[in-house]
């Protein structure tokens, strides 16, 4: 099809670029150590915070991934991603207690409340989201470069990983929460409000929409959908457990500037997010009658931008999609050098300075944005690779960060076995089992998780004191 990008778009979008490069590069003078580089020297006000954390969650997940996801299974998937706000509430009823810890990262407090070990173990099971979520936004940066026309899917994968790359060793979190707090308001406006207006008038109304959907399958209207109910079940746990302990979201937490800020932000960065996601969701319905046989759901969000709207317009509001992207992934880049670094190697050299923390920050955030790369390149389609690292994470920390906050009686031994049964076992049933079992790996993982913590816990007590509960 003809995209028809003008020379108008390109240099909007070529602006943007500019601009978020130069933000990052005023805030890293704000950088003096791995404090500022990671949590911005806890200075996230309620505006800043909301607008970084909304910024987060509205990624390539939830604007291309997520749309595929309706588009192939329907009115289930809205109801199964829905779940994922519900999960985040549990983490609402934690954010005064990780507030209050003074932790840095959830690895850290986990390590607070329990050992060094845990610490590691935690940072360990934290990896496996940040790469496979930043792999992911990667992914979207070379689908929408190829929407664009600019280059090949796989070589805007490696640009705009690069680009990616260079937002987030700049100017670390500081850089980040602004240059989101930007991206909220774009994304709100673009993707929120404009893309579901124009689908839908393009494809005659809701009416027309939905009457298209019936005609070609009419289960994509109900619950059952695509999708088998353990299915179903499977993926309601994936986006429950990973939102109820999200690394990301945490950092935020982390970084408010007070109890009362992470608290109040949290309530309505997840209402926002919610009510914005909702109204990007149901654009996956219209591509059944804007692209009829397109083969990758993921694209329709690109595609009715770069179809439906105006020179200039589209410019600006492909820079909004783009900035969904970028606000992603260099908050996941960033959590991904800084676990290693912080969470990881300062257990196995306790004496490095701040300063060498923050170098090493940085070179794990460049190692990190390689592999991820990769990933990208070879990991699938976006939705695969997200849940794939969410549904581990989630088995694997979910349960032990809900106990460090509410179950005294927690031990250290039956939290480190219960992260490392919990994520290792979701990825192995994955890798190997899931297709033929149709049972996704997270409610294997999960149930060992919660059995190891409970019964470990209660067989062989151990010291449960705790500096931050």
């Amino acid at each position: 099809m003809n995209l028809n990008f003008s020379t108008l778009d390109f240099g909007v979008i070529i602006l943007y670029f500019i601009m978020m490069i130069l933000v990052g590069i005023y805030y890293s003078k704000k950088i003096k150590d791995a404090e500022s580089y990671v949590v911005a020297d806890r200075s996230l006000t309620m505006k800043i915070m909301i607008g970084t954390t909304v910024a987060t969650c509205m990624g390539a997940g939830a604007v291309m991934a997520d749309v595929g996801f309706v588009y192939n299974v329907g009115i289930g998937a809205i109801v199964i991603i829905g779940t994922f706000h519900l999960g985040w509430i549990a983490l609402i009823f934690m954010s005064k207690r990780l507030r209050a810890s003074g932790a840095s990262t959830l690895p850290d407090f986990l390590g607070m409340r329990f050992s060094t070990s845990t610490k590691a173990i935690a940072g360990i099971v934290t990896l496996t989201m940040m790469l496979n979520t930043t792999a992911a936004q990667m992914a979207a940066a070379g689908t929408i470069m190829d929407v664009l026309g600019l280059t090949t899917r796989d070589m805007g994968i490696i640009v705009g990983g690069i680009f990616i790359l260079v937002l987030t060793i700049t100017g670390g979190l500081y850089s980040v929460a602004v240059t989101d707090t930007i991206q909220a308001v774009l994304l709100t406006i673009g993707c929120g409000i404009i893309v579901p207006i124009t689908a839908y008038a393009a494809a005659g109304g809701p009416a027309e929409v939905f009457s298209t959907v019936r005609a070609v399958n009419p289960e994509l209207l109900t619950l059952k959908g695509a999708i088998t109910p353990i299915g179903f079940i499977g993926y309601c746990f994936v986006y429950t457990l990973s939102a109820g302990s999200h690394a990301a979201y945490s950092q935020r937490i982390l970084a408010s500037v007070d109890e009362k800020t992470a608290f109040w932000g949290s309530i309505w960065s997840d209402i926002l997010a919610f009510l914005i996601s909702l109204t990007i969701l149901i654009v996956g319905f219209t591509t059944y009658k804007l692209f009829p046989g397109l083969e990758n759901g993921e694209m329709t969000v690109p595609l009715i931008i770069a179809q439906y709207f105006p020179p200039v317009i589209k410019g600006l509001v492909m820079s909004a999609l783009i900035a969904l992207v970028v606000s992603t992934a260099d908050s996941f880049l960033l959590l991904l050098g800084t676990t290693v670094a912080n969470d990881i190697y300062k257990i196995l050299k306790p004496d490095t300075s701040p300063k060498q923390l923050l170098f090493l920050s940085r070179l794990a955030t460049v190692v990190g944005a390689g592999i991820a790369i990769l990933f990208a390149l070879y990991g699938g389609s976006m939705f695969d690779i997200i849940r794939m690292g969410s549904a581990a994470y989630g088995a694997g920390m979910f349960v032990p960060l809900v106990c460090a906050c509410f179950w005294k009686k927690a031990t250290t031994f039956a939290v480190n076995a219960g992260m490392l049964v919990g994520c290792f076992s979701t990825l192995i049933w994955n890798w190997s089992l899931k297709a033929s079992t149709g049972i996704n790996g997270v409610l294997i993982g999960a149930a060992l998780c919660l059995l190891a913590v409970v019964v470990l816990s209660i067989a062989k007590p151990g010291k449960t004191a705790t500096n931050n509960n």
